[in-house]
């Protein structure tokens, strides 16, 4: 029985579990995948549990394979940053606190990339990761004092908003720009309460025209 992917553990993890979100979305096997981008199942499989590192020819072979939108190639210089600096901590770390020092950078870095990615894509096939984040931040500041994170949080949370929106999902869209908002009034960025006030604004999903 495989064991359940964490994503939020490293980058690395992160991309075997979007490559598998991917090849599942696409109706194949690792087998099938695997024979189309010219690795055995079980390399792929090592790829996806994030026990192994992706080769790097695989993001952009994998992006046209599955129609990604070039979400695996976007992720990767992130995963290869990881890989350079070199092994991280072996002991397994409780979801509500930061993995070290550097992750917020790392997730800084994250939202960039969806950031990217979402330009291409569109938002639907990013709800489940961004949500996942915007709630992972959300729970480090319940443990850490780091003065970044509400920002973080509401950043995360306006792009996991406006992910809602394009699948016109209103109701959670509003969801999300109103924590962004509260976060972002507890970090003092009045620009970005500017802009979650407005994305706020913008939300005229039936349930907010009865």
């Amino acid at each position: 029985m495989s064991r359940r992917l964490q994503p939020a553990g490293s980058l690395r993890a992160y991309f075997g579990w979007r490559l598998r979100h991917w090849r599942r979305a696409r109706g194949m096997s690792q087998t099938e995948l695997g024979a189309r981008l010219g690795y055995g199942d079980s390399h792929l499989s090592k790829v996806e549990s994030g026990d192994r590192w992706p080769p790097p020819d695989l993001p952009d072979r994998a992006d046209r394979v599955l129609d990604t939108g070039g979400e695996l190639a976007a992720l990767w210089p992130l995963v290869e940053r990881e890989r350079q600096e070199g092994p991280r901590q072996t002991e397994p770390v409780a979801p509500s606190t930061p993995s070290s020092p550097t992750a917020p950078e790392a997730m800084e870095a994250l939202l960039g990339a969806y950031h990217a990615v979402g330009s291409q894509l569109g938002g639907r096939d990013l709800v489940v990761p961004l949500e996942h984040y915007t709630r992972t931040v959300v729970q480090w500041q319940a443990a850490s004092t780091a003065p970044g994170l509400p920002r973080l949080a509401a950043r995360f949370a306006q792009l996991a908003g406006w992910a809602r929106f394009d699948g016109a999902d209103y109701p959670t869209a509003q969801f999300w720009y109103t924590c962004g908002l509260h976060w972002a009034t507890q970090a003092d960025d009045r620009d970005l309460m500017s802009r979650l006030l407005a994305r706020q604004s913008s939300v005229v999903g039936p349930d907010f025209l009865r």
